[in-house]
């Protein structure tokens, strides 16, 4: 008689949404493929663009300024991702439920 394995629950509590992928938006697509230190670097180059457009034309353009907007999302979606991180990191290490943080103030 062959015995199976029981079914056990994901260790990082993000990890079910990996089996029913939801459609990304173009931001959650740039935080997923580019880093954070990527995604700092195209947000200098497009602010420098915009305040380039700013001197020449008095505006930015429509692509600049959803282009900028975009990578803000992905900016702020990578620094999400990396907080549950590190949330589910100080979990796995204090499995007590007492969860020590390594700030001074």
């Amino acid at each position: 008689m062959a015995t199976t394995a029981p079914i056990q629950a994901p260790v990082l509590p993000f990890a079910q949404q990996e089996k029913m992928p939801a459609p990304q938006s173009i931001s959650q697509s740039v935080a997923a493929d580019h880093s954070l230190l990527e995604i700092d670097h195209e947000l200098d180059q497009l602010s420098d663009r915009i305040q380039d457009e700013l001197e020449e034309n008095g505006e930015p353009s429509p692509d600049s300024l959803e282009r900028f907007q975009t990578f803000c999302d992905a900016y702020g979606e990578k620094i999400d991702r990396i907080g549950r991180f590190i949330r589910v990191m100080e979990a796995r290490s204090y499995p007590t439920g007492q969860v020590h943080s390594f700030r001074r103030f």
